[in-house]
């Protein structure tokens, strides 16, 4: 993912010597080893070389529960997408229920993945800092 980068820095959360930016840089939770050897768990990034100049557009938030629990997330913006996604720890840390559905995700360039099962849940975003206001 750094290696096409173009930041001039490194990201230092954590002390991360690699150069992308901090928003970028991947969550310190650990997948449990049954998860991992089975397969069933994945997490990835994705570099692409594209139009120069282009950039990700990503914000830090303040995500909310149901009950008012809260904790700080970096958001990724893709206006493209016709749903948002939210990660499984960070739904569960906010206690977020809803039903489960099937979905296949379909790329931009028409590539369509496997079947595979999600939670809908709904939650807001909010200021990181400051305000408080939802």
């Amino acid at each position: 993912m750094a290696k096409g980068c173009r930041e001039g820095r490194p990201c230092g959360v954590d002390g991360c010597r690699q150069r992308h930016h901090r928003l970028l840089h991947p969550s310190s939770t650990t997948e449990s080893p049954r998860l991992a050897r089975s397969g069933r768990a994945r997490q990835g990034l994705l570099a692409a070389r594209g139009v120069p100049g282009g950039c990700l557009q990503t914000v830090r938030a303040r995500a909310y529960g149901p009950d008012g629990n809260h904790v700080l997330v970096n958001c990724l913006f893709d206006t493209g997408a016709e749903v948002s996604f939210i990660r499984k720890d960070v739904a569960d840390v906010l206690g977020l229920t809803g039903p489960h559905e099937r979905c296949r995700i379909t790329t931009l360039g028409g590539r369509v993945g496997p079947e595979r099962r999600w939670r809908r849940v709904e939650f807001r975003l909010g200021a990181a800092e400051g305000s408080g206001r939802r």
